[in-house]
């Protein structure tokens, strides 16, 4: 044991010694949050194999030996395009996107950093919480210095550190360093070889409060061969992974055979699948769908069940209703609900959408009904036509709404 524990410091003495003849200074932005290894208590058996990783080597905390990009500027998940037409009028889509290309990815950031010695390989780790409690990991060669990272919230504050591991088995840890995210919906997201796919979540609903992000997303199917559309196994390991998707709802129409019944998610066995099929005809959109639409309710009301992801072919006609009515619900204003339909024009969705498209199949049938608010005329609807009682909406707006 104590053979060990000398031998440990002085490995961490030398790279001590190295880093400080570099004269590397800690990286803008970080944070040093351990006193040298040689000042740390001398742990037992038991704490170093608690503190260990899989080598068997403990983890030295050595800020000075890394340099870590700073961001200083909110970092905007949106490509330019995307950009320019959130910045502009809602209607003005057809000047930015004209639905027959794939351009609804958002964008990625890259971290960048640099460490006073070769290493075998880096894990960068990533997270809201600065105690780094569920991060995202990635690991990178030792050749690279740099690591990407995708689907990240919109309106929050990122965490991330790096951890090296030299060729001898042991590893140093570096300080932290943080950036923010803009906060300008919609957010959407990247599910490789799945077209327009966004978060329901981070649309403002008053001054105080937005839609809550990482409950509920929508989006095309994971496979449509009308549309070209596969799901690849880095898309399945995005919607598991990095979303956390644990059920999956499918609403093409199955019992007049526009796909045939799957029995389970392509994600998956243990992600949880429902086949509420809705008729996609404009006459019988809204009124005809009554009953699979009190049903993906039920669902959002049951947060043991979120993630949750549902679809129709590719994401704007019965996925665009459903999402109408559930922001709406929520109490996001109506010019916000037609620039979220608008925007799967940035996808490959078969053309060009126009709020004409949908005026007549749901927006007037809605507008028509008793309240006078669009969110008290889809409650209404919702409690009229789909039969949801007043225990299932309280508890959607319970688990979708959050002040920021």
């Amino acid at each position: 044991m104590k053979k060990t524990l000398i031998a440990y410091i002085l490995t961490a003495a030398l790279l001590f010694s190295a880093c400080a003849a570099t004269g590397t200074d800690p990286a803008p932005g970080s944070e040093t949050q351990s006193a040298p290894v040689s000042a740390q208590p001398e742990t037992t058996a038991d704490e170093e194999s608690a503190g260990a990783d899989e080598s068997g080597a403990g983890t030295v905390a050595a800020p000075e030996c890394f340099t870590l990009e700073e961001i200083s500027a909110e970092f905007d998940i949106h490509t330019p395009e995307q950009s320019a037409y959130l910045g502009s009028a809602y209607d003005r889509i057809g000047e930015f996107a004209d639905g027959r290309h794939e351009y609804s990815k958002p964008r990625s950031i890259t971290l960048s950093w640099d460490f006073f010695a070769e290493a075998e390989e880096y894990g960068v780790l990533l997270d809201t919480d600065p105690n780094f409690t569920a991060p995202a990991v990635k690991t990178v060669p030792g050749s690279e210095k740099s690591a990407e990272f995708g689907n990240l919230l919109i309106g929050a504050e990122y965490f991330w550190k790096v951890r090296a591991l030299l060729a001898n088995g042991e590893t140093y840890e570096s300080g932290t360093s943080r950036f923010s995210t803009a906060g300008v919906a919609p957010r959407n997201l990247d599910i490789d070889g799945v077209p327009n796919v966004r978060d329901v979540g981070g649309w403002q609903i008053d001054a105080t409060h937005r839609v809550k992000q990482g409950e509920i997303y929508r989006g095309g199917a994971f496979d449509d061969d009308l549309y070209g559309t596969h799901i690849t196994e880095k898309g399945i390991s995005q919607a598991r992974d990095e979303l956390g998707v644990k059920c999956d709802i499918e609403l093409r129409w199955i019992s007049a055979k526009e796909i045939s019944s799957r029995g389970s998610s392509l994600l998956g066995s243990d992600v949880l699948y429902y086949e509420f099929e809705f008729n996609y005809s404009d006459e019988k959109l809204l009124l005809g769908n009554t009953r699979s639409i009190a049903r993906c309710f039920r669902i959002f009301a049951d947060e043991n069940k979120h993630p949750v992801y549902y679809h129709c072919r590719i994401g704007t006609d019965r996925t665009g209703l459903l999402t109408y009515l559930l922001l709406g619900f929520l109490g996001v204003e109506k010019e916000t609900l037609l620039r979220d339909y608008l925007f799967s024009n940035f996808g490959s969705v078969g053309g060009l959408r126009q709020t004409a498209n949908i005026q007549k199949a749901y927006i007037d049938i809605i507008d028509s009904y008793e309240g006078g608010t669009l969110q008290e005329k889809i409650t209404y609807f919702l409690k009229t036509e789909c039969k949801l009682s007043d225990a299932t909406l309280e508890k959607i707006k319970a688990i979708m709404t959050e002040e920021y």
